[in-house]
């Protein structure tokens, strides 16, 4: 699948891709009518993905609508722009609209409006964030199933992809008693920890139908411009043959990796957005040359 590209197939179905580099090898061809839930703790780019997917594909054409019930427009816009995303130009062309609904209405007035609202011919929709909904029937049985009904039917109606937000509580990492992991296709969980005085943010690939999850979690970053990108580790198709030993120059290097053969791959691993410099390389160049390695 192709960055950011979108197609209805010979068989009529529609394909989505998610805009973001690296994350659709994660979780594979996303496929109409498709639900995905991103879920994580406050600050950790929850918005900024599903705002990535939204426009994305809005981008290429589809109707796109985006609900909350947090943030306004405005502020909405102006960070996203930040990132590289300009969705007053997407909604001037009559493929983006977000919508800020108030949290005074009961549960059955916010599904009542999200009908009238899809039923203008979106084909993309994000519920920013769908714990608003979810927590007041979580004592009622039956209106909470009644409400999960709702959302797993939403995306065969849209005949599109439904993006849903999910709020999780600070030290955990489950979204149960909702329930809501259960009626989805890919549930996507995005973390944020301090190590070394610098944070690291990470994105857990825990459902996705259909795909085959080799890496279950990764790095992403968020920047200026760029916006959200994944870094997944390369994944060795076959196990190469080992070579000769290699001779190391560098001290340090034999003192902490003692041998390096032919044959060998290696992995150098850093945090997002602090790239190893040149002096970083130097040992590893060093031995190349020593080596009369080709690069």
């Amino acid at each position: 699948m192709q960055r950011g590209l979108f197609v209805t197939s010979s068989s009529g179905l529609r394909k989505y891709a998610t805009g973001v580099v690296g994350l659709d090898k994660l979780i594979g061809e996303i496929t109409a009518p498709y639900t995905m839930l991103i879920a994580g703790h406050p600050g950790t780019g929850k918005t900024t993905l599903a705002a990535t997917i939204c426009s994305e594909n809005a981008a290429k054409g589809e109707k796109c609508l985006y609900i909350s019930f947090y943030e306004d427009k405005e502020k909405h816009y102006r960070y996203m722009k930040k990132l590289g995303l300009n969705l007053e130009a997407l909604e001037s062309k009559g493929v983006y609209r977000y919508i800020r609904l108030p949290t005074t209405l009961n549960i059955d007035q916010l599904v009542e409006e999200i009908t009238r609202l899809i039923s203008e011919g979106y084909s993309v929709l994000v519920v920013d964030s769908i714990t608003v909904l979810l927590e007041p029937v979580l004592e009622n049985p039956e209106k909470r199933a009644w409400l999960l009904n709702f959302f797993y039917q939403l995306p065969v109606v849209m005949n599109g992809l439904l993006i849903l937000i999910a709020e999780l509580p600070y030290g955990e990492e489950r979204i149960t008693p909702h329930s809501i992991e259960f009626v989805v296709d890919a549930l996507i969980i995005l973390k944020q920890r301090i190590e070394d005085g610098f944070t690291t943010r990470l994105i857990e690939i825990r459902k996705a139908r259909g795909a085959s999850i080799q890496a279950a979690e990764t790095a992403f970053s968020i920047s200026e411009d760029l916006g959200v990108v994944v870094h997944p580790p390369p994944v060795l198709r076959e196990i190469p043959r080992e070579g000769g030993e290699l001779r190391l120059v560098c001290k340090k290097l034999k003192e902490t990796v003692n041998h390096y053969h032919r044959g060998f791959t290696v992995n150098i691993f850093y945090s997002p957005g602090s790239p190893p410099g040149t002096e970083d390389l130097l040992g590893i160049l060093a031995m190349a040359v020593e080596n009369d390695l080709k690069a």
